[in-house]
Parts: C-alpha cells; sequence; structure tokens
C-alpha cells in the first residue's frame, strides 16, 4: 500500500543547549526517525500579512536567482508555540528600540560635546539635523513592523527624540547667535 503524499508539513524550530551534546543528539535521532529533512536553508519567521507575503514572494523571486528558496504558511499547533512566537519579536522589538536609545543618549552628548567645545558652526548644525533625521528613519521602520502592542521602550524613544529635537534646536539657536546663517531644517519649514 503506498503512503499518500502529504499536502502540508509540520515545521519544527528549536533550540536545545549544544552541552550536554546527547541532548542535542536525541531529539537530531528523534526527528530523523519521524522522517525530518535538515535542508541547508536559513530560516525566519514574518508574521502572515498582505504587505510582508507580498515582500516574501518578491524576495524569493530575486534568490531563486542564485539559490534555493522556500515560503510556507504556517500555523503554531499551540497558544504556548504562539506566544514563544509573539515573544521572540517582542524580544528583538525592544532589542531595536533600545539600540535606538543609545543613539539618542550619543546624538545628545555629541550635541553638548559641541556647545562644550564652542562648535557652533553651521556644518555642525547640519551634521546634527542630518543624524537626527536618521534616528527618526530608523524609529519609524521599527515602529512600522512593530505589530505586537505598545512597547514601553517604544514611548521611552518618542520622549528621547523630543528631548533630541530640544537640543538641536537650542545648539542651531546657540550657532545662530554665534554668527552662523544657519537655520534648522525645521525652522525653514515653519517659516
Amino acid at each position: 500500500m503506498k503512503t499518500p503524499k502529504p499536502t502540508s508539513w509540520v515545521i519544527i524550530a528549536y533550540d536545545v543547549p549544544n552541552q550536554p551534546s546527547k541532548l542535542r543528539l536525541r531529539v537530531w535521532r528523534e526527528l530523523k526517525k519521524a522522517g525530518a529533512v535538515y535542508p541547508s536553508l536559513s530560516f525566519c519567521i514574518l508574521p502572515n500579512t498582505t504587505k510582508t507575503m507580498k515582500h516574501a514572494l518578491n524576495l524569493k523571486n530575486k534568490v531563486k536567482e542564485y539559490g534555493h528558496v522556500i515560503v510556507f504558511k504556517a500555523k503554531a499547533v499551540s497558544e504556548e508555540d504562539y506566544n514563544t512566537i509573539v515573544n521572540l519579536f517582542q524580544v528583538e522589538r525592544e532589542k531595536q528600540y533600545k539600540e535606538i536609545l543609545e543613539e539618542c543618549h550619543e546624538f545628545l552628548q555629541e550635541i553638548e560635546s559641541n556647545i562644550t567645545g564652542q562648535k557652533l558652526t553651521d556644518e555642525e548644525v547640519e551634521e546634527m539635523e542630518e543624524s537626527l533625521e536618521g534616528l527618526e528613519r530608523w524609529f519609524e521602520r521599527v515602529k512600522a513592523i512593530d505589530w505586537i502592542s505598545v512597547s514601553p521602550r517604544r514611548k521611552e524613544v518618542e520622549k528621547a527624540l523630543e528631548k533630541c529635537k530640544d537640543a538641536l534646536t537650542d545648539f542651531a539657536e546657540r550657532a545662530q547667535a554665534r554668527g552662523a546663517i544657519h537655520q534648522p531644517k525645521e525652522e525653514k519649514r515653519r517659516q
């Protein structure tokens, strides 16, 4: 009797410690015994939305030129599995927000250093404006993929960016008072 061809697949993502190695080997043997294959493919998870599916299919067409790619739609088997996946996304977003906060802190330190060092020039103001615009673009990209919830760290970043804007305005005003003819882009837009 012939075994029917499967129409769907079970994907098992696991992470067990390297030590003791017998645990990793035991899991591998159990899965191989069940008929598992280990393709040499990188693995990632995206939420199944119209936007991410479109992105995945576009990327698939590009990757096919150079290698192999498989796109699956899958559901977690249990609520625990679902929560584990959501937690992975939360941890990643928190990490990204933390990185932006660190960059905001460095931005404020650089403004302070410029003021202390009397580097109140048009060029310094423009450089700081570009840095702030980069931080804002980065924050917008992270917010766009933060589909889970509004993180408390996200609110911290919003406040930090406001503080950066205020510091930049103060810095630009000091530079103008010192004789630079530059106005911050934000003020130019208001006029």
